[in-house]
């Protein structure tokens, strides 16, 4: 993320902060950071925040109060619910809804932090993924590619390293992509991590019979009757 937009962007959070918003960023800057920790860049020219509607209404009468920011333009009821600013150069587009986000509220809970700058609030990758998918602009089409990356790379790294949240890791990638299977390549990679706790979603999730006999076969004995058993429900033999 270029130097000056993250001095703006810090300023706006802080402000944010300070008088009880409870903003996340969205769009492009979010995607921007997850492609820094990815060590790739992108770069997105405006900052679109995430509030209730509450907090935007306030805020468009709060914010023509700091000096070197402009209301450019204010939500319209029946149009676009858009506000926007200007903060001192840098626009900001502050939304009380977008394709495929949860509430306002829902997203400020489940949102991660910036790790340099814990005070700002990011959506989190799986979110803005399917947020992304569901808009489908020609161009997110980068922003998808870069959030494809850095969620399989997470997931690989949950799975190979037994992390608590992997389980849930998986099925978010899933309900992102509005898929009901994992991608092979992503599924050969954690099929030897299978155990009791994930085991069952693989099996469940595997992109054919023999992937899913394959993620068993990694299964302490005990468990692999129940699972094989699983398997013949949900991937029958042919000649059954």
């Amino acid at each position: 993320m270029r130097d000056g937009d993250l001095a703006l962007i810090l300023e706006a959070a802080s402000f944010f902060g300070s008088k009880g918003y409870n903003a996340t960023i969205i769009g492009g800057k979010a995607v921007a950071v997850y492609a820094e920790l990815s060590g790739v860049e992108s770069i997105s020219k405006d900052l679109d925040v995430y509030v209730t509607e509450a907090q935007q209404q306030r805020l468009f009468v709060e914010a023509a109060k700091v000096p070197g920011v402009q209301v450019v333009s204010k939500p319209q009821p029946r149009s676009l619910r858009v506000l926007v600013l200007d903060w001192k150069g840098l626009e900001v587009d502050v939304l009380i809804s977008s394709a495929g986000l949860p509430p306002p509220e829902t997203v400020w809970k489940t949102a991660w932090k910036y790790p340099k700058h814990p005070h700002v609030r990011i959506v989190d990758p799986f979110s803005l993924l399917k947020n992304k998918l569901q808009v489908n602009r020609p161009k997110d089409q980068p922003h998808i590619k870069i959030l494809h990356a850095y969620v399989e790379g997470l997931i690989k790294t949950a799975f190979e390293a037994r992390w608590p949240k992997r389980l849930e890791y998986g099925k978010k990638f899933l309900d992102a992509t509005g898929s009901t299977k994992m991608p092979g390549d992503l599924f050969d990679f954690v099929a030897p991590f299978a155990d009791r706790v994930v085991g069952p979603f693989l099996v469940q999730t595997a992109p054919s019979r023999e992937a899913a006999l394959r993620a068993c076969g990694f299964m302490p004995a005990p468990e692999q009757v129940a699972v094989l058993s699983m398997i013949e429900r949900v991937h029958p033999s042919k000649r059954a």
